[in-house]
């Protein structure tokens, strides 16, 4: 029998499980601090109780199990028997909803306890919380719903540790935290709003790898503490499982206005206004990535610091502000780009570590910005930067120290004068290579070397570049010294001006090893040097270089000014004719994006050839098939 009827006995069974959750019934108790009464023994609508606590003990003397629904009339609610209330745990849920058309209010007279205490599934509705330590905490696995809800002189509004927890136009004004979480499953903030003198607004510390999702979405902070989260570094986050879509932000007291440790962040559509720090991320393990597009930031002292193993991508963001604008110390990937602005920081991107990265500027602006710096030393990077404008930087525009570099359509444009070397470039590292493809550089002058480019080690290659009006005391354009390699081709310099020596270039070497400068197609015209007002060798101590011009393209040079007069020449070093070598190329970036897309094209293709492979066997099994029933016919 049990054999025969076993898949119906066992649905039978399952049907009576789930029955009483299907048919759960809700006891509803009413209370009004006015009309009221706690001796009311059902707190119906036309009997209402006085307080929360007249309605609890109503439920209690039911003996029911029954989820539970307090509704609240308009007015304000104080006292033992509303304030300090810890409602009944177990297998239920409590919904306590004041009325949307006329204010009600639990005032904890400065109470040091929780307004409210749940140990199970817990909804508020339209209601204000004022005047005491806390508001509502939740000490349970179980979840919290607040809607249209007031924190008002709350020290900390909310305290959760359960699984779902969802704020939905809720407001705080709180002294010391609005929302506090330890742990839960899923987090979803929506339309909320923080103000006041609280040191934090968001709090969230998780340190178990449970939760699955966090998103913020409409938030706004006014001139209150802003948003920390903590998450576990081994959980792995999908995308998009931790996001902030239009956060508002002014006048944030806190140190951060958003500090996230751990996990993938996407932040977009977010201004932060007036703040000490606009953004920090701080990460370890394999899980760690932040995505922002469409992120404003202004008039704070920091924009934005990454430091962990990870992927950081700046989209469309505008960074104003007056210290720097990015700083990270250890980075897996930088990419900035699409139209990202940065404006009146005294170093807009400063990057030292002693670890390997890579990262590639695209379609960037710099305006009245100090240097940027990539401190990279002996780690090494691969980098490329292609359409970044600088325009009246305040300082050393771009300065560099080690790694592989590849610079495409990038254009500094002064006035900028500096005390030092190299007012558009400083470039250095042993091994390093600095590849330049169709830039343009002008009005920029230094008391020192190089105008526009000072080079000392490393490899530099300038292609299809323009030079025009940079000044320096030696090399007014262009400056090299102890260089592994050095080419030129396609490249204008004009009206550039030397002080001493080499008006467009010059080279030097500490040592007497021969070393070349490779030559081709490239322009000298106007420029002016005590002498070698186009190129200058060995001016400064005894060397061997020579200049060598490509047998199949020639340099030429009109109305060069060698100040030293009739013995002077546009070029001082010895020269030769010989086949042209570039002394460096664009370094091989391995962005995430492009290593995202090639796996999927690569799954696509695969996905492809297996179904070709089947429809082929297919084919194949269909003719040998019919083949062989005809073999059987014909038997």
């Amino acid at each position: 029998f049990f054999a025969r009827y076993k898949m119906k006995l066992i649905f039978v069974v399952l049907l009576l499980i789930a029955l009483p959750a299907c048919f759960a019934t809700t006891s509803t108790y009413n209370i009004d601090s006015v009309n009221g009464a706690d001796n009311s023994t059902d707190c119906s609508d036309s009997e209402p109780c006085a307080s929360v606590m007249g309605a609890l003990n109503a439920y209690i003397a039911s003996n029911t199990t029954n989820d539970i629904a307090i509704n609240v009339a308009a007015g304000t609610y104080t006292g033992v028997n509303n304030i300090g209330i810890t409602f009944p745990g177990g297998d239920i849920e409590i919904s306590i909803e004041g009325s949307a058309e006329d204010e009600v209010i639990f005032d904890g007279n400065n109470s040091p306890d929780w307004i409210f205490t749940a140990v199970t599934s817990f909804d508020v509705s339209d209601i204000t919380f004022q005047n005491a330590a806390g508001g509502v905490i939740i000490t349970s696995e179980d979840d919290l719903d607040i809607e249209s809800t007031t924190f008002f002189n709350i020290g900390t509004g909310v305290s959760f540790n359960g699984e779902d927890i969802s704020l939905d136009s809720v407001s705080f004004n709180s002294t010391d935290v609005g929302v506090y979480v330890t742990d839960a499953v899923t987090i979803d903030f929506e339309g909320c709003n923080f103000v006041g003198e609280s040191t934090t607004g968001i709090s969230i510390q998780i340190t178990t790898t449970n939760v699955t999702e966090i998103t913020f979405d409409t938030l706004t902070f006014e001139n209150t503490g802003g948003i920390s989260v903590s998450v576990s570094p081994d959980t792995d986050f999908e995308d998009n499982d931790l996001q902030m879509n239009d956060i508002e932000m002014t006048g944030i007291t806190s140190a951060v206005a958003i500090s996230l440790t751990n996990g993938r962040w996407t932040i977009e559509d977010s201004p932060i206004t007036t703040c000490t720090t606009a953004i920090s991320y701080t990460g370890s393990g394999n899980f760690t990535e932040v995505d922002l597009n469409s992120v404003d930031i202004m008039d704070c002292n920091t924009g934005i610091s990454f430091n962990a193993p990870g992927d950081i991508d700046i989209n469309d963001c505008t960074v104003n502000v007056t210290d720097t604008g990015f700083t990270s110390t250890l980075v897996g990937f930088i990419e900035i780009e699409n139209n990202s602005m940065f404006f009146g920081a005294t170093n807009p991107i400063h990057v030292s570590t002693t670890t390997y990265f890579q990262g590639e500027f695209d379609s960037i602006t710099f305006e009245e910005t100090g240097t940027i710096l990539f401190d990279v030393g002996t780690a090494g990077t691969n980098f490329t930067m292609s359409d970044v404008t600088i325009t009246s930087p305040t300082a050393r525009a771009i300065q560099i120290n080690g790694g592989l570099w590849g610079f495409s359509d990038v254009d500094i444009t002064g006035p900028l004068a500096i005390t030092g070397d190299g007012a558009g470039f400083h470039l250095s590292g042993v091994g390093s290579t600095y590849a330049f493809d169709d830039c343009d550089i002008s009005e920029l002058t230094t008391s020192g070397s190089g105008g526009a480019i000072y080079l000392v080690d490393g490899a530099l290659a300038l292609d299809e570049c323009n030079f025009t009006n940079c000044t320096a005391n030696t090399g007014g354009a262009v400056y090299a010294v102890d260089y592994s390699a050095f080419s030129i081709k396609d490249t204008d310099f004009e009206y550039n001006t030397a002080v001493l020596n080499g008006g467009a270039v010059d080279a030097e070497s500490s040592t007497t090893n021969g070393t070349n400068i490779y030559v081709e197609s490239t322009d000298f015209s106007s420029n002016r040097a005590y002498n070698g007002a186009a190129i200058s060798c060995c001016s400064l101590s005894v060397c061997n270089i020579t200049v060598m011009y490509n047998k199949d393209g020639t340099a030429t040079f009109e109305n060069n000014n060698n100040t030293i007069g009739s013995t002077g020449a546009d070029v001082t070093c010895q020269t030769n004719v010989g086949d042209f070598q570039t002394a460096a190329t664009d370094p091989q970036v391995d962005s995430p994006s492009t290593s995202s897309d090639w796996l999927m094209w690569l799954i696509i293709i695969l996905a492809i050839l297996l179904v070709i492979g089947l429809v082929v066997a297919a084919g194949v099994g269909v003719y040998f098939y019919k083949k062989r029933t005809a073999y059987t016919q014909i038997d």
